[in-house]
């Protein structure tokens, strides 16, 4: 990360965050003042020798940098799979389940085709700053794929406003849910009893024990079910209950109408699309009206202003979340927003902020003011420099971006500054 201090700037974002949850750590016993940055390293090698049939010391010490002795350090080396055993136990993986096996989630494109061509756009949509670094673009790929794969834990755990669901573009474009949903497959989880492609290491021999006894208990789970349809079989061919067959049967098949019904409903409004493009044009059409308070607004009732970086901003000040009808913010107006003046912080909003009016949500009409002159301050000098495109897409916002984006210092490019602290700092330049 830029900047000269940043153990210092780590330690003071981890005091915050250890301020908003005192009460919480006061009941599990533990007191802020002796929770540091440094308790992060000693409670990883804790939490290691504490496990049954964890990591053994040598593995540890050598992950944690340690020296365990000359002698021993001349003959106890590093070794990938004690060291990946390590990182499997750090990754929190179930130790005790079938789980500890799994791999990563990946992409199973083969280089070339039409899906990984898609999955290359992907990349650039999601992470366009980051994509320029070198030897980055198989962690991009890991990232991007991880993202996707949990989409579903995403949108049930993190709320609407999360930093995590602000700043994940791809995760905004139905085009994205429906690629998804029309190849089931092209993101997986492996692991070694069905896959004999990749290496898998890490992994202690009692997890292959532990698969072993699960297909034990789901044979003898499909040897009870198969009788009992046998049994029920038995008494239709000999007319017992044959009324009560008859109509369940009946019943079926308008449960299955039903889905179809609702199947075809669902996928309606994403018709416009196709599902191998990754991004589309941004009309500003399309997008439902929400309606609350007896007044239709542009935005849903739990939406917020995004807490992110310059970038993310400037991706959703052009293009909306056809996901959830979030309208472009350049076409945000006063009325949309004015009921946030009445709602109190939530948990999430109040997470960071301190101070005297930390607990105070900032006036609606000074914030929509500042977001407006932020990005019409960022389209003056897109337009200063040629660089504004008349088709608005994904990528043609991020090349706007990425074309003044030396007006900006690292850390305000990279997002480690929100967009407020962005637009204090262009005030004061002038």
């Amino acid at each position: 990360f830029p900047g000269n201090r940043q153990e210092t700037r780590f330690a003071s974002i981890l005091n915050r965050v250890l301020a908003v949850h005192h009460d919480d750590l006061r009941h599990l016993g533990y007191n802020t003042k002796d929770v540091g940055t440094h308790s992060i390293r000693k409670g990883a090698a804790s939490y290691l020798s504490s496990l049954p049939s964890g990591p053994n010391p040598t593995s540890i010490c050598i992950r944690g940098g340690w020296t365990m002795g000359r002698v021993r350090d001349i003959y106890m080396r590093y070794i990938s799979s004690g060291d990946q055993f390590v990182g499997r136990c750090l990754s929190l993986l179930p130790i005790l389940s079938m789980e500890f096996a799994a791999s990563p989630p990946f992409f199973t494109t083969v280089p070339g085709t039409e899906d990984d061509c898609w999955v290359e756009q992907a990349i650039n949509v999601q992470f366009p700053m980051a994509r320029a670094i070198v030897g980055f673009g198989r962690l991009l790929r890991m990232g991007l794929a991880s993202i996707l794969f949990h989409r579903a834990w995403i949108f049930a755990t993190m709320h609407v406003n999360h930093i995590v669901r602000v700043s994940s573009a791809i995760l905004r474009s139905a085009t994205t849910l429906e690629k998804l949903e029309s190849v089931p497959n092209l993101i997986q989880v492996k692991y070694p009893w069905n896959d004999r492609v990749h290496a898998f290491s890490g992994i202690p021999p009692y997890v292959s024990i532990l698969q072993d006894i699960s297909l034990v208990r789901n044979d003898q789970r499909e040897l009870i079910d198969n009788f009992v349809v046998q049994v029920k079989e038995a008494l239709r061919q000999y007319g017992i209950n044959g009324n009560h067959m008859a109509e369940q049967r009946i019943q079926e098949l308008l449960n299955q109408f039903q889905l179809d019904l609702d199947g075809r409903l669902d996928r309606a409004g994403f018709q416009q699309a196709g599902a191998n493009e990754v991004e589309r044009i941004e009309t500003g059409q399309g997008y439902m009206l929400h309606v609350y308070g007896g007044v239709m607004h542009r935005v849903p009732a739990d939406w917020r202003f995004p807490r992110c970086g310059v970038l993310d901003l400037w991706r959703q000040w052009w293009i909306g979340d056809t996901v959830r009808h979030i309208h472009p913010l350049r076409f945000l107006k006063i009325e949309d927003v004015q009921h946030l003046d009445g709602i109190p912080l939530d948990e999430t909003e109040q997470h960071g902020r301190n101070g005297r009016f930390g607990q105070q949500r900032r006036a609606v009409k000074r914030t929509l003011c500042d977001l407006r002159f932020l990005m019409n301050w960022i389209s003056n000098k897109v337009e200063s420099v040629g660089a504004k495109e008349e088709v608005i897409t994904l990528s043609s916002v991020n090349r706007m971006f990425e074309a003044v984006s030396h007006f900006f210092s690292q850390a305000e490019r990279d997002g480690q500054k929100s967009w407020l602290t962005v637009v204090r700092a262009v005030r004061t330049r002038g």
